[in-house]
């Protein structure tokens, strides 16, 4: 019985002083993605193949509302464009309610609102690399121009590199 508790309590000592090596293990505040005094709004996130995973939201820091993205690994570095966020719209008037899904080739695909060309708002989309390249026009595809509201975005993936968007019109 004693060499069992004796076992029991050193492979117990193992795992803590392993767990306290833990390369992963994040400052208790966690890591700044988005600092400044803008104001941000809605925001996603999305897990990509290699376990990074890529936040995306808007804020004001340019002046209009606009749509950025950031990938952090699982070390807590941000990895985009030496450690600043990325721009994935940044057409004047609005970029706001971004959402994000990762895709089945590395990527992500993130769609939000614009108001651009109307005050109700229309739908666009980007698609952006595992290094955060943009791999569509910039500015985004539309998706959806037609009067009236276009709000309550949500995006679930395919299993061809895309992704199925959705919304309330």
């Amino acid at each position: 019985m004693k060499l069992k508790t004796t076992f029991g309590l050193l492979f117990m000592l193992v795992i803590v002083m392993l767990m306290a090596q833990d390369p992963t293990v994040w400052p208790e505040n966690g890591i700044p993605i988005r600092q400044g005094e803008n104001i941000e709004w809605s925001r996603s996130a999305a897990t990509l193949t290699n376990g990074n995973v890529v936040y995306v939201w808007s804020d004001t820091r340019l002046g209009d509302r606009d749509v950025w993205a950031q990938c952090v690994d699982t070390n807590g570095n941000n990895l985009w464009n030496n450690g600043d966020p990325v721009i994935i719209d940044d057409k004047v008037n609005r970029q706001e309610d971004p959402v994000c899904i990762n895709t089945t080739d590395g990527g992500a695909i993130i769609a939000w609102v614009d108001f651009t060309h109307s005050d109700a708002g229309d739908i666009y989309a980007q698609k952006v690399d595992a290094n955060g390249g943009l791999l569509w026009i910039d500015g985004g595809i539309p998706l959806c121009l037609a009067p009236g509201i276009q709000i309550s975005l949500n995006i679930v993936r395919d299993d061809n590199g895309g992704a199925y968007i959705i919304w309330i019109d």
